[in-house]
């Protein structure tokens, strides 16, 4: 007997897959976002300052690396004042005859009298050949725009693989975001649901042959057969061509938005990178809504990281602490001693030496002469070998009238290294009771160079110090070369394997008129102590001395052969200007009388400040002289009623402004032609 039952078939639950296909595309859509996104941000931050008249110039050598490399791009806006382009990356048409119609983008290092420009390209180790006049100057450099424009450098160059590369990686980026696109596009071809095959179309999958008999009741056995081909089949085939639902409209927002934080990210991972590169030479971080740009300009903190120190105190940590930090990247952190917190032997925080800089802030030091007065010194391994090339920087400011080390290395890294128990110390700079600075160096007797006295007069000063077979022995006071010799050798360590670096403490036994093994503590201010382990270059140290002291802007005398056919810059009074009675060339100036008074040019000019020059002018009838921040004349040549040749010489005073005139005779005409002052 077949009992007859109906029973309707349960829906099968769908097993839990994961869709790696699905999570692929994704990925690769981020990534291939974040690559266009990338590249499109580089395109408007070099092309849209365009429209402010700023213009693009990549970079085709690497004169000005690490900071600028071959590739990048200069973004340079119009500018010709002198003293705003001393310090900073300037564009402008090479000036060198033998590279006549080629473009460049170097430093200016200097403002030379005759109104002409010193460049140099940062990796260069000497200044251009050729001075630039202003009017080769394109512009002074704004931003700078990380690698893109390698393409243009690899055209010229023929590099057809890395173009390939490129181009390759663009239409790859965009075949990932196609992609995508056409997920997030997908619609279900069939509507069916989950229920409506469980509940009207189990019959035709599980056995189709049956359908034709509608008037059949199943039997166990036939739903026993149904269940077999059920579990036999995937889930997938219980579905006729069944796809995704159609996300709802919150799914779409919630998947768009998870999309833009990643690629948002993800572009940042790519931009920062470049950010960093042009900061760790160029410069320093400012405010913009595009992070590959950088500033041009003159930072004595990247300056001097980019010469590689072996380490770098800042001394602008605060009092809540004990260590130096090393700013060099080296991890050779520094201690203070004693401990900063509650010690009323130092003061943190103070203001530094670094005159326009952020942060300027430096230590100030009890000093004394006791065996445990305050110091820095390494908290790192021992230098060892001690290195025979080395250059020292240290910023001070003192009015003490006791002297003590400034900077300087020694075999006990605290205390006193006792020259009587085998202790050693030397490569140090240090100053005397009467503010006079000293280098010295040891080999079995003290070898030193000295300054002038009158650096303990309350301003702050940077010493630097060199040892290297370059230079010898030097000392640089203020960008001053204050006392050098021929010699190349310094302390072995090596028995004591090796030393350690302090500043503002350390023993001077047998220096100068140091007779006593104890710390001598310099009581001052205390700023940027550096040590390099190699011979920096006295345009290294120009370098770092004018990014905080800038030159004045030097104008240096202007037309003063009048060749321009015009007066300007020249003041002349009623009557007096321009005239074709000139000693050379076209033109002259005319100095005509106004009734009792006589005619008379004038221009100002800036100087360097406390320097002598000479004036050198052809005159007719006519006095030339200074007035102002220097007095000077000479008076009418005796040549009669031609042009003959006069000069004088003057100094400058602190500001180095002077007026030039010349001044005819009242009831008469002069002239004067061909002025220079050198």
């Amino acid at each position: 007997m077949v009992t007859e039952i109906a029973i309707e078939a349960p829906a099968m639950p769908e097993p839990a897959r994961h869709d790696f296909g699905s999570s692929a595309r994704l990925w690769c859509g981020f990534l291939g976002r974040a690559w266009l996104w990338f590249l499109g941000g580089c395109l408007v931050v070099t092309f849209a300052p365009m429209a402010f008249g700023w213009r693009p110039y990549v970079v085709e050598s690497g004169s000005m690396q690490p900071r600028i490399n071959v590739g990048d791009v200069i973004l340079a806006s119009p500018e010709h004042d002198p003293g705003r382009l001393l310090g900073h990356v300037t564009v402008f048409n090479d000036p060198d005859p033998s590279h006549a119609g080629t473009v460049k983008s170097h430093r200016v290092i200097r403002l030379n009298p005759d109104g002409t420009m010193t460049t140099k390209g940062d990796a260069n180790p000497t200044p251009d050949p050729v001075a630039l006049p202003k009017s080769d100057v394109i512009g002074i450099g704004r931003l700078l725009v990380r690698w893109i424009g390698l393409p243009m450098t690899w055209l010229q160059r023929g590099a057809w693989v890395y173009l390939a590369l490129l181009l390759g990686s663009v239409w790859l980026a965009a075949v990932f975001v196609v992609r995508d696109r056409d997920e997030d596009d997908e619609s279900p071809d069939d509507e069916d649901s989950d229920d409506e095959i469980a509940d009207g179309e189990w019959d035709d999958l599980a056995e189709p042959e049956k359908a034709a008999e509608p008037s059949r009741r199943r039997t166990t056995e036939d739903f026993g057969t149904a269940f077999a081909v059920a579990a036999r089949e995937p889930r997938s085939s219980l579905r006729r061509a069944h796809h995704r639902r159609r996300p709802t409209p919150r799914q779409r927002l919630r998947k768009a938005t998870a999309r833009l934080v990643v690629v948002t990210s993800g572009s940042a991972a790519l931009l920062i990178p470049t950010s960093q590169a042009a900061f760790s030479a160029t410069t320093s971080v400012v405010g913009a809504s595009w992070t590959t740009a950088a500033t041009f300009g003159p930072d004595y903190t990247t300056d001097v990281k980019s010469l590689n120190p072996y380490l770098y105190w800042k001394l602008d940590d605060a009092g809540t602490t004990s260590v130096a930090v090393d700013y060099s990247g080296n991890n050779r952190n520094g201690q203070y001693t004693p401990a900063p917190s509650g010690s009323t032997q130092w003061a943190m925080l103070q203001t530094g030496g670094l005159t326009g800089q952020s942060p300027n802030l430096a230590v100030t030091a009890a000093g004394g002469a006791n065996n445990s007065t305050t110091c820095v010194y390494t908290n790192a391994a021992a230098q060892n070998p001690a290195v025979n090339t080395y250059s020292e920087i240290i910023w001070f400011k003192t009015t003490s009238t006791q002297g003590g080390k400034l900077i300087g290395f020694e075999s006990s890294q605290t205390g006193v290294s006792n020259s009587n128990s085998g202790g050693q110390y030397d490569r140090h700079i240090y100053m005397d009771g009467t503010g006079a600075l000293s280098f010295g160096a040891w080999t079995g007797a003290a070898t030193t160079v000295t300054s002038g006295p009158g650096y303990n007069d309350g301003a702050w000063h940077m010493a630097v110090a060199t040892m290297g077979s370059a230079g010898g022995m030097r000392l640089y006071v203020d960008d001053v070369l204050v006392g050098s010799r021929g010699f190349v050798d310094s302390q072995n360590y090596d028995a004591l394997n090796g030393g350690w670096w302090r500043v503002g403490c350390g023993n001077l036994s047998g220096w100068g008129g140091y007779t006593t093994q104890t710390n001598y503590g310099f009581a001052g201010s205390l700023d940027e102590a550096t040590v390099y382990t190699s011979e920096l270059s006295a345009s290294n140290v120009d370098k770092l001395w004018t990014d905080i002291n800038p030159r004045p802007v030097i104008t240096g005398l202007q037309n003063g052969n009048f060749e321009t056919g015009s007066i300007s810059p020249w003041t002349c009074t009623t009557g007096s200007g321009i005239s074709t009675n000139a000693h050379s060339g076209t033109y002259a100036a005319v100095l005509a009388s106004n009734g009792s008074k006589a005619g008379e040019c004038d221009q100002t000019v800036t100087l360097l400040p406390n320097h002598a020059y000479t004036l050198t002018a052809w005159s007719w009838r006519a006095t030339v002289g200074v007035t102002g921040g220097a007095t000077g004349s000479a008076p009418p040549s005796s040549n009669g009623n031609k042009y003959g040749q006069v000069n004088f010489t003057f100094t400058t005073d602190s500001t180095g402004v002077v007026t030039v005139y010349a001044q005819g005779q009242a009831g008469g005409t002069g002239y004067v032609d061909d002025i220079t002052i050198n």
